[in-house]
């Protein structure tokens, strides 16, 4: 496994992904990819993301998860 502290390249592949989501298989993260439509690139036939983008993207979820719930007990 990589480790992400001593990573300067912003691009991750697909392991690399799953490792920073915490998904214990590639395959997971690809089927999430697709299923949640995660930003990412496709370079030489692999899929690449980029962290900060991937970072964006997850706080954008977050919020609407938040406001999401937050909108259930207003009511």
């Amino acid at each position: 496994m990589k480790t992400f502290q001593n990573c300067q390249s912003p691009w991750m592949d697909t392991e690399e992904l799953a490792e920073y989501l915490r998904f214990k298989t590639t395959d997971a993260a690809r089927m999430f990819v697709y299923r949640h439509g995660i930003p990412h690139v496709k370079f030489g036939g692999k899929l690449l993301f980029n962290r900060a983008v991937i970072d964006e993207w997850l706080n954008a979820r977050e919020r609407v998860s938040l406001e999401q719930s937050l909108t259930k007990y207003d009511d």
